[in-house]
C-alpha cells in the first residue's frame, strides 16, 4: 500500500528535541511577558500572545521538515508563555 501521509516522521532524537523545546520556549515567553505587559498593557499582550500562538500552530500544520516543525513549536510555546503569566495578573486586578 502507498503511504500518502504528509506527516513529518521523527526519530527518537528529533522527538526529544520537539518535546524539550516546550519548557525552554515557555520559560522565555514568561520572562519576556513581564516587561511587555508593563509596556504595552495586559489586554494588548493577550492579543499578541494569541497571535503568536496561532502563527506557531500554522507553522506546525504546514511543516514539511523537522526544522520547520520545531520552529513552529518554539513560536507557539513563546506565545503560550506570554499569556501564561499575564492571565493571573490580569484576573487578579479585576477582583
Amino acid at each position: 500500500f502507498r503511504n500518502n501521509t504528509t506527516l513529518v516522521h521523527l526519530s527518537t532524537e528529533e522527538s526529544t528535541w520537539f518535546v524539550g523545546v516546550t519548557a525552554l520556549a515557555m520559560t522565555a515567553g514568561v520572562l519576556i511577558s513581564i516587561p511587555f505587559s508593563e509596556k504595552i498593557g495586559r489586554k494588548k499582550l493577550f492579543l499578541v500572545s494569541n497571535t503568536i500562538s496561532i502563527l506557531g500552530y500554522v507553522l506546525m500544520y504546514f511543516a514539511q521538515s523537522f526544522h520547520v516543525l520545531v520552529t513552529g513549536r518554539t513560536v507557539q510555546c513563546i506565545g503560550m508563555g506570554l499569556g501564561a503569566m499575564t492571565i493571573g495578573v490580569f484576573f487578579q486586578s479585576l477582583f
